[in-house]
């Protein structure tokens, strides 16, 4: 018996967390804006600083 495999297409539906995923980008942005900064004058100049129990605000 063969398996068929499934795959994405336009019509399938994907459950994702909005603000999990909100987090993450912005994270992601963050760091990606640091490495440019960096990138750009050839030295550290920014670096991320993480504060516990805060949230970013939305």
């Amino acid at each position: 018996m063969k398996t068929r495999k499934k795959f994405i297409t336009e019509n399938t539906k994907i459950n994702i967390d909005e603000n999990a995923f909100k987090a993450n980008a912005e994270e992601l942005i963050c760091d990606l804006f640091i490495e440019f900064v960096n990138n750009m004058y050839e030295r550290p100049v920014l670096e991320k600083r993480i504060s516990l129990g805060t949230k970013l605000a939305h």
